[in-house]
């Protein structure tokens, strides 16, 4: 007898246990991977020069599979007066429609660049829902110099869980340029091996053609 009422009874505790237990997780799970903002470009910004234009790409990682977003918003911006101020900011493909969505928006100024997306939507496919480009803008080597690109404002809304809140989201490392002159030897570098032995070089040849006028004379 006791058997019987040991076996029904542990096993609606043990089912309780475990539904508690996974809401738990699930609700931890939300906020467990803080998401990650960076900043990349495919062009080598260390030896640039002047008149070179090159494209930024802000990339969003981090984000869970049962994951989505209704608002994310991210600000970049550079130090320094060797490059032009941004252009062509463009909406990247893991904002639902791209540029035609009306919950997006991008703004851009002497030294920055930014995009805000957000929808009050409660459908997923509204939402982000995946890693990606999130945006992208043009910049132009203007003047020799060092500086460097990183960002200044992130911001996140998680739109799949019961209570939206911030799911948390950091800023990954600044993006370090260099606009240097065409021969080499970036701003208080000193000028490459091969130019100064030209220039010791042509020195010498007119110390010689010099000591000769003299010695005809």
């Amino acid at each position: 007898m006791f058997r019987s009422l040991f076996n029904p009874l542990c096993t609606r505790l043990a089912g309780s246990l475990l539904v508690t237990v996974g809401t738990l997780l699930g609700a931890a799970g939300v906020t467990a991977a803080p998401l990650t903002m960076s900043i990349s470009s495919t062009t080598t910004l260390t030896t640039l020069h002047v008149g070179d234009t090159f494209t930024v790409n802000v990339i969003l990682s981090g984000l869970g599979m049962a994951e989505t977003l209704n608002l994310l918003s991210a600000t970049a911006q550079y130090t320094g007066t060797a490059l032009s101020a941004p252009t062509a900011v463009t909406v990247g493909p893991i904002v639902p429609g791209g540029s035609g969505n009306p919950d997006v928006s991008t703004l851009s100024g002497p030294n920055f660049a930014e995009t805000d997306f957000q929808t009050f939507s409660a459908l997923p496919a509204s939402q982000i829902f995946v890693n990606g480009n999130f945006f992208s803008f043009k910049m132009t080597a203007a003047a020799l110099g060092t500086g460097s690109i990183s960002l200044s404002f992130l911001d996140a809304l998680d739109g799949a869980s019961a209570s939206p809140g911030s799911p948390g989201i950091t800023a990954g490392p600044a993006l370090a340029f260099a606009v240097i002159p065409l021969g080499g030897g970036g701003p208080g570098v000193p000028l490459p091996p091969a130019f100064l032995s030209a220039l010791l070089c042509l020195a010498g040849v007119t110390l010689t053609l010099s000591r000769g006028r003299l010695a005809l004379r």
